[in-house]
């Protein structure tokens, strides 16, 4: 799990195929790895670890899957991670990318870059894939297999996260990053009922015949 918080994708996993999968996971913060500690079984391995690092290769190699669920878009330099996931990847091996990104121009769309920009400064994201992640994918030498649209599962959740942060944030004296994060899940909302978001699962492998650090 790239980028797995305190664990909760990981005890999921673990209940449903722990007696099967080997599981690893890689969080941001030496506080979330204590917490991901003491939630997830001993058998689930958790480190805090720059995503960026080579390091991540030499410690993980090898691997037949890797998965981020909302954590690559945080990423300031997404070639370096995926160039780290292809050589911690066996030949063959799978990355899972479920995130949020941009579906479409909002840098002259109006008011539609205030909400862009409040969405980047709220959860702390460079942006949302304005170099489309299948382009990313192919440079860093994946195939990728599928893209799904997820949009339909979240947008609900995405609409009731912006109403609760309107009404607490219009109500209530509350930190700044608090509000940033209120106004980001509003952001959120606001592009998705214009139509320019979208939320995407992304199906990439490694060439079953990529040369390996096997030998």
């Amino acid at each position: 799990d790239l980028g797995c918080g305190i664990g909760g994708t990981l005890k999921h996993l673990y209940e449903k195929r722990g007696y099967a999968w080997e599981l690893f996971g890689v969080c941001s913060s030496s506080k979330e790895e204590r917490i991901a500690v003491l939630n997830l079984p001993l058998a689930v391995d958790v480190v805090a670890l720059d995503y960026h690092d080579v390091s991540l290769t030499e410690r993980f190699y090898p691997l037949h899957g890797v998965y981020a669920v909302e954590s690559l878009c945080q990423s300031w330099d997404r070639p370096q991670v995926l160039t780290n996931v292809w050589h911690a990847l066996v030949p063959g091996g799978v990355f899972l990318v479920l995130d949020a990104m941009l579906d479409g121009d909002v840098h002259h769309a109006g008011g539609l870059l205030k909400l862009y920009e409040d969405v980047r400064a709220g959860f702390h994201v460079p942006d949302l894939y304005e170099v489309p992640l299948m382009t990313r994918l192919v440079n860093a030498g994946f195939e990728v297999e599928k893209e799904l649209d997820f949009t339909p599962n979240v947008a609900e959740s995405i609409f009731d996260s912006a109403g609760r942060a309107i009404y607490r944030d219009g109500t209530n004296c509350i930190p700044l990053r608090t509000q940033l994060h209120g106004l980001a899940c509003a952001g959120m909302a606001g592009l998705l009922a214009h139509k320019r978001l979208r939320y995407t699962l992304t199906i990439a492998r490694k060439p079953i015949d990529a040369d390996t650090q096997a030998e």
